[in-house]
């Protein structure tokens, strides 16, 4: 059997391969930007998982890992929650320290740009932790390659591609989370 690599925006459809069009994202001075952003703060922005609404959703570059903390989790439906599958490993933090995930589940994930006139949604393995933390969820480079998202901290924002056109998530504004 072969097999051949497709690119980047390439779909696969009983037709045959597509190609979905990929535009350029750009961040400038005249993107709206979250009241107070200084630049430096934490990428936090909301997002949805099917009708429920989560807040403090950290954008970490740095994690190839989803985590859906413990508290957040309870808050899904039971037959949701009924699929967490056990796992074998532990996650490590970039300090070295473990923790032994409550197990792995599969979920859509929604974002909605600032304007409320796209979406884009995408299933998501979440690794579950009980652990304390200020944020629901965190979304790793996994899922920023799912969603073709781009989050910039300077600006504040998170853009990302749909059919309509590129799209925005303003981050919470600082003073909100604190």
């Amino acid at each position: 059997m072969i097999r051949s690599k497709r690119s980047r925006g390439e779909q696969q459809t009983e037709q045959g391969t597509t190609r979905t069009p990929m535009r350029t994202l750009t961040f400038s001075v005249q993107d709206h930007r979250p009241e107070g952003w200084r630049g430096d703060d934490p990428l936090v922005i909301q997002a949805s998982i099917r009708d429920v609404t989560i807040h403090r959703v950290y954008m970490d570059t740095g994690s190839l890992a989803d985590i859906i903390y413990e508290h957040c989790f309870r808050l899904l439906l039971d037959r949701w929650k009924d699929n967490l599958q056990p796992t074998m490993g532990r996650l490590v933090g970039f300090t070295g320290h473990s923790l032994w995930p409550l197990g792995t589940i599969h979920l859509p994930l929604t974002i909605t740009s600032h304007d409320k006139q796209q979406k884009k949604t995408a299933l998501i393995d979440f690794v579950a932790i009980r652990h304390a933390a200020e944020h629901n969820i965190i979304l790793g480079r996994t899922t920023l390659l799912k969603l073709g998202a781009v989050p910039s901290t300077m600006h504040g924002v998170m853009k990302f591609n749909t059919p309509m056109g590129a799209s925005m998530i303003l981050a919470t504004p600082p003073k909100e989370l604190q």
